[in-house]
């Protein structure tokens, strides 16, 4: 694997890397324009140079259930806006 190291970063992995006039061809169909990526080194991927990121995942806390009293608030609450529609 390639990895091309130039003052934007480090860019890779690559299984190919060609060196045109104007840019860098990777892995057959992509370009990386010298203008974009500029002019770098090409050389071997070492181990840490891209490396994975470790999922994390999300905490969810849980919704606490309501309670009987909020539940017949909210029921209450309900009907005096029913009450109040007739």
């Amino acid at each position: 694997m390639k990895k091309i190291t130039t003052a934007a970063g480090k860019f890779g992995p690559y299984n190919s890397v060609d060196v045109l006039e104007d840019r860098y061809r990777v892995d057959g169909p992509s370009d990386l324009p010298f203008t974009v990526v500029g002019q770098g080194e090409i050389s071997d991927v070492v181990d840490g140079d891209f490396p994975i990121p470790e999922y994390v995942a999300p905490v969810v806390e849980a919704t606490p259930e309501p309670t009987k009293e909020e539940l017949l608030a909210q029921l209450n609450a309900l009907s005096a806006q029913i009450q109040a529609l007739e």
